[in-house]
């Protein structure tokens, strides 16, 4: 595959995998009260889940715009797997909720894809990979003890 089509369908993954984020933010403003209940039932105070909830939103929408960047991909795709590994452990483990924790781990295991990607796409060391650069440093040091 050309270097041209692996970047176009990196960036299609990256918009369908930002899309479910995105999908989801219009649902956690009209239903925030419900949802600042449903924090403070955690035995979160009140002022702290309002923080976090608001947190929670921009998180989603700042994420999903970065992660559709391609030189601030890493960083969209650290903040959405903080997002949604705080989810997970607060919403959907207990009480266990099968299919939310399944489909989040879903998304997290597609947003660990997207980080790893990105890390891959700039180890590079001149026109050389990070493993090939430390291939030949062994190899050149093997040869100067010889």
């Amino acid at each position: 595959m050309t270097d041209r089509a692996s970047r176009l369908f990196s960036f299609i993954g990256r918009a369908f995998l930002s899309t479910t984020f995105v999908v989801a933010i219009p649902n956690k403003i009209s239903r925030y009260q419900y949802l600042l209940n449903d924090i403070v039932q955690k035995d979160i105070p009140s002022y702290f889940a309002h923080i976090l909830l608001s947190l929670g939103i921009a998180s989603l929408g700042i994420g999903s715009i970065l992660l559709l960047s391609s030189k601030k991909q890493r960083l969209g795709s650290l903040i959405l797997i903080v997002y949604l590994t705080l989810s997970i452990f607060t919403f959907y483990l207990y009480p266990f909720a099968p299919q939310r924790f399944f489909i989040s781990i879903g998304l997290l295991g597609g947003l660990l894809l997207s980080l790893s990607m990105s890390l891959n796409q700039t180890k590079t060391i001149g026109s050389l990979s990070v493993e090939q650069f430390i291939q030949l440093a062994k190899l050149s040091i093997i040869n100067l003890f010889r």
